[in-house]
C-alpha cells in the first residue's frame, strides 16, 4: 500500500466517520464539539491499524 493509498482511506474512513458520528450524535446525547472529537478518535484509530497492517505484511 502506497502513501497515496493510506491517505485516500484515512481521508474516505474520516468522512464515513464524521457522517456516522453526526447522525448518531443527537441519539447519543453529543453535541458539536464532542461528535467531532468522536470522529476524528475514529480517524486515528483508523489511521494506526491501516499503518498497522501495512508494516506487518498483512494489507498486500
Amino acid at each position: 500500500m502506497t502513501n497515496r493509498d493510506l491517505l485516500n482511506r484515512l481521508f474516505w474512513t474520516a468522512v464515513s466517520a464524521a457522517g456516522g458520528v453526526i447522525v448518531a450524535a443527537p441519539t447519543l446525547g453529543l453535541d458539536a464539539a464532542q461528535a467531532a472529537g468522536t470522529a476524528a478518535l475514529v480517524a486515528v484509530v483508523n489511521l494506526l491499524t491501516l499503518e498497522a497492517r501495512r508494516r506487518t505484511g498483512g494489507d498486500q
